[in-house]
């Protein structure tokens, strides 16, 4: 991954044009950063899976501990409206370093052996505490259940900003993953300081070719699919 695109994501009114070679003209995306509520991580051992089968590994390196706000960057191609990346902000500032964020397969074999990427089945994702899972498993998911069903009754077509599920020890965020389902990689960004100021997952709508930000082959199939 490239830190130049990492540091593209979030940009306010983002546009991005790249050359259709099946349809033989230009193609724009436009991007905007929209607000998808709170996510509380009592514990620090933050979670990034599936959203409607959540896996229990969380990243080596903790998050820091409070509640904080999460971010969707979307993209409108076409028609088509969906997250290009996510992110969870722990402080107000600029990213000015990354490393990519490893997942803590312990004795586990991680995918494909890559430790760096969590697989997606439902085309949804999501950040919760691990300590959710852990302590509260049984009701979340009773939770995740009731979400999946009201998804399902919209052919699985979440908000645009996500959906927020709530539990009394915790919550977390549903959001749908780039075209759906594959495995994506998050990072951690730092501050002058050393300090994590944000973590950012990529969903694979953007790639960096020969220098330059260009949108993904898959994405501009899917969007012309939904015309």
């Amino acid at each position: 991954m490239s830190t130049e695109l990492l540091e593209k994501y979030f940009t306010p009114n983002l546009q991005i044009t790249s050359f259709d070679f099946r349809a033989n003209k230009d193609q724009s995306a436009q991007f905007k950063r929209v607000e998808a509520g709170k996510v509380r991580l009592p514990s620090g051992r933050l979670v990034a899976t599936d959203g409607f089968d959540p896996g229990v590994v969380p990243f080596v390196e903790t998050a820091p501990c409070g509640q904080f706000p999460v971010e969707v960057f979307l993209g409108c191609l076409l028609k088509d409206v969906r997250p290009a990346a996510s992110r969870i902000r722990f402080k107000n500032e600029a990213a000015v370093r990354w490393e990519p964020a490893q997942f803590d397969w312990g004795e586990d074999r991680p995918p494909f052996d890559d430790p760096f990427r969590m697989g997606v089945d439902s085309g949804t994702w999501c950040y919760m505490d691990k300590d959710l899972i852990d302590c509260h498993g049984e009701e979340l998911r009773a939770a995740l259940e009731k979400a999946e069903d009201a998804a399902e009754e919209n052919d699985y077509q979440l908000p645009p900003e996500g959906v927020m599920v709530n539990l009394e020890a915790g919550n977390t965020i549903l959001f749908s993953s780039g075209t759906g389902d594959g495995f994506y990689a998050s990072y951690w960004g730092f501050n002058e300081k050393n300090e994590r100021v944000e973590l950012v997952t990529d969903f694979g709508l953007l790639l960096l070719k020969n220098d330059k930000i260009v949108i993904a082959n898959d994405w501009l199939i899917v969007a012309k699919s939904v015309i």
